[in-house]
């Protein structure tokens, strides 16, 4: 972690390059912009060129040390469109052979990929949601209890031959990107909501204890970082990065605290003998999961 301040910082190419013709190639399409342009420097100097195009991190030693970021190269008239990648590096005009370990060569030729990025600055974070729904199941066997091949109660079902189902659910799957942080509620895996909770995307309404809770994959997206600077210097701005998490909840329309007694019967409550008392068995610990969801709106 760095002590001092951290900063942003514009694209800095000092490396000496030109392009080549025939470059850059752009796609115009429902996707957006993207394009990929052949850069030409010295072969020594295609590594340093290929970092400041597309922004790097390095850290400064010593007491108060500080980061900042330098941003991808952006693409000429085309705001919000940055290097994401460097495709190919190849060399041309070989040398005599200085080098036991790899060739060496004159030029190198970079093709540079662009693509649209979203950067956010100063920590102004504009979440996006995407929500879906997506099928899922479990396999339950039954009882062969009073269970019979015939009607005459003649051959009764055997224990190898017991029945099976499938319970059908749904996963609703609740994506949420360009967020700073993430909530300490992600780590309640195998939760379920302790209200009903409402997706306003999707239009549906949850009853209390039919979502659990299932899975989570948080993705950290980092757009670059360069250091500068010392403890006390100027700037001290933040890391521009985010959080790209896709949250799985598993809608049970029973309940998920709630048991069935046959392969056809509803799911019902279990009690427990505590003392002189019956309480529910409840095998599923309960949370506000708007703590997750409400993110973007309070169910």
């Amino acid at each position: 972690m760095a002590d001092g301040p951290s900063v942003i910082q514009a694209p800095r190419v000092t490396i000496d390059h030109e392009e080549e013709d025939g470059s850059p190639h752009e796609t115009i399409s429902l996707g957006g912009f993207s394009a990929s342009r052949i850069l030409i420097c010295e072969w020594a100097d295609r590594i340093r060129l290929s970092n400041q195009l597309l922004g790097r991190v390095r850290a400064l030693g010593g007491s108060g040390r500080s980061l900042v970021l330098t941003l991808p190269q952006e693409y000429p008239h085309q705001d919000g469109v940055f290097v994401s990648a460097i495709e190919q590096v190849q060399g041309f005009g070989i040398l005599p052979a200085t080098d036991t370990k790899i060739k060496i060569y004159q030029k190198a030729r970079l093709t540079v990929q662009y693509e649209a990025a979203t950067i956010s600055f100063g920590g102004s974070f504009e979440p996006l949601v995407e929500e879906s729904l997506e099928p899922a199941a479990e396999f339950l066997t039954t009882s062969n209890e009073e269970l019979f091949w015939d009607s005459a109660g003649t051959q009764p079902v055997s224990v190898g031959d017991s029945p099976g189902i499938q319970i059908p659910f749904l996963d609703w799957v609740f994506n949420i990107k360009n967020i700073p942080s993430l909530p300490p509620a992600t780590l309640n895996i195998g939760f379920v909501n302790d209200a009903p909770l409402v997706s306003r995307t999707l239009g549906l309404e949850f009853d209390t204890e039919t979502l659990l809770y299932s899975s989570v994959h948080p993705k950290r997206i980092v757009f670059g970082v360069s250091i500068i600077g010392s403890a006390g210097a100027p700037g001290g701005g933040i890391l521009a990065g985010s959080w790209d998490v896709t949250y799985r909840f598993t809608h049970n329309v029973g309940g998920w605290n709630k048991f069935r007694r046959g392969p056809e019967s509803f799911p019902v409550d279990m009690f427990r003998k505590v003392g002189q008392s019956f309480v529910p068995v409840k095998p599923y610990p309960t949370m506000n999961l708007t703590a997750i969801t409400g993110l973007l709106y309070a169910g």
